[in-house]
């Protein structure tokens, strides 16, 4: 009786040869390369979205320890500071950005568009408001 379950077990069953047996295994292979090359992309990214301590100023605040965190690629960040409003500049195009203040559970627009500064890069100047902001 084992030999008959046996035998009627397997007799349906496709067994991979040699060559065949290899392309699976270097399709697994490729496979688990690509998750890896993503889960370290993801890694980095998350890494790279880490708030970092800086120094900033703003014209309402003057200097005060904050956090630093880049949004994008294109230069737009948020900075941050226990009793202090977060700001963000989104940039716009190069050298230009746009300003949003965060007011409890509201962002407000800020007037306005602010111009980097050729002096200091890490600052950024609204010359129709006269404000200034840098982080760093």
């Amino acid at each position: 009786m084992t030999r008959f379950l046996h035998h009627a077990h397997f007799s349906g069953a496709r067994f991979f040869g040699r060559d065949e047996a290899y392309g699976v295994v270097m399709t697994l292979k490729k496979m688990v390369l690509g998750v890896s090359v993503c889960m370290a992309a993801i890694l980095t990214f998350s890494m790279a979205a880490e708030a970092k301590r800086a120094r900033c100023f703003t014209t309402d605040d003057g200097y005060f320890s904050c956090n630093y965190r880049a949004l994008d690629s294109d230069g737009t960040f948020r900075i941050s500071a226990p009793g202090y409003p977060a700001y963000v500049l989104e940039v716009d195009g190069p050298g230009f950005a746009y300003g949003y203040v965060n007011l409890g559970r509201r962002n407000v627009p800020l007037p306005g568009q602010f111009v980097r500064s050729r002096d200091d890069g890490a600052c950024w100047n609204n010359p129709q408001t006269n404000t200034k902001l840098c982080a760093w």
